[in-house]
This record gives structure tokens, C-alpha cells and sequence, in this order.
């Protein structure tokens, strides 16, 4: 089969306010590790609280059509 299809999405909330910034998509290589799972790596910049929502789809080795996601929740502090 093909490579699954990733998209992954940030919300971030900059430090000092609640209201969060408009959703962005975000370009993530993800890679497969010797183990078949596929890891990427999402860097953040800004001080913070950002809800991380990665979304997965494509077809297993039997063939069968996928998807799923996962969120996560991270916050940063930029200490200067």
C-alpha cells in the first residue's frame, strides 16, 4: 500500500491571552521507523499554549481503509 496521508493543525494561544490564533496547517515529513511506526517532528516557537491535532488516513497491509487522529495539548515558555 501506499503511504498513509498525515495533515497536522495548530491552534496556538499566545502567553498573556486566551483567545487563540486562527488554526493553521502545518507542514510535517513524517517517516517510517524500522519498527513500521511513522514519526514527524512539529517545532514551536511562540510562549504559549497550542493544541496540536495530527490527523492520519490511508490502507493497511490487508487493504483496508483507515483513518484516525489524535490531539495534543503543549505549552512553552520562552525564558529570554
Amino acid at each position: 500500500p501506499e503511504p498513509p496521508e498525515f495533515r497536522v493543525r495548530i491552534e496556538n494561544t499566545p502567553k498573556g491571552t486566551a483567545v487563540p490564533s486562527p488554526i493553521e496547517n502545518v507542514p510535517v515529513r513524517f517517516t517510517r521507523g524500522v519498527d513500521g511506526e511513522y514519526r514527524g517532528r512539529v517545532i514551536l516557537s511562540e510562549a504559549g499554549s497550542s493544541r496540536i491535532e495530527v490527523s492520519v488516513k490511508g490502507e493497511n497491509a490487508s487493504r483496508q481503509i483507515f483513518a484516525d487522529q489524535a490531539i495534543f495539548q503543549a505549552h512553552v515558555d520562552l525564558h529570554e
